[in-house]
């Protein structure tokens, strides 16, 4: 992901938050599930899903440390996020032989997602968890298993200037 992030502060306890951005998300798929997926042959090996998104997040910010200078401090937040999926695939390939697989223009999935997100921040450091509440796959074109909901990682903040 590559953000570009704001804020609006309110007091010393609160402010607005929101960020635009670029992510790149990549869901391997587990080989039980070659059955459900729109693939030409059972036979196929290494499923996954290439997205690529805009995205967006907005929402609250409370300060834990709201005596803390210029720095980011601790802090937790609470929001909504929305993605508009602007270049996906599907990739698979299959097993003894040289043949790889690489679908665009998938007609099934739906180009904006949304959901909730809450980030607890220490410094410049981020533990991050969203939960889509859209689905992937339009359930009038095809029944395919939904891809997870849940995404949680790390962040580290390389670029910014305001932390001493």
């Amino acid at each position: 992901m590559l953000n570009k992030n704001y804020k609006i502060k309110i007091n010393n306890l609160l402010a607005l938050y929101s960020n635009l951005g670029y992510s790149s998300s990549r869901y391997y798929l587990d080989e039980k599930d070659r059955f459900e997926m729109p693939i030409q042959s059972l036979d196929a090996d290494k499923i996954s899903y290439l997205l690529r998104n805009l995205k967006s997040d907005l929402g609250l910010q409370i300060n834990i440390k709201r005596k803390r200078g210029n720095q980011f401090g601790k802090y937790i937040n609470l929001g909504v996020y929305g993605n508009w999926i602007f270049h996906h695939k599907i990739k698979y390939e299959y097993p003894n032989s040289n043949l790889k697989i690489n679908k665009t223009n998938l007609n099934y999935l739906e180009k904006f997602n949304f959901g909730l997100s809450a980030k607890l921040g220490i410094k410049k450091n981020a533990v991050f968890i969203k939960y889509r509440l859209s689905n992937f796959f339009k359930s009038d074109e095809t029944d395919l298993l939904e891809l997870p909901r849940i995404i949680a990682g790390f962040e580290l903040d390389i670029f910014s200037k305001n932390y001493r």
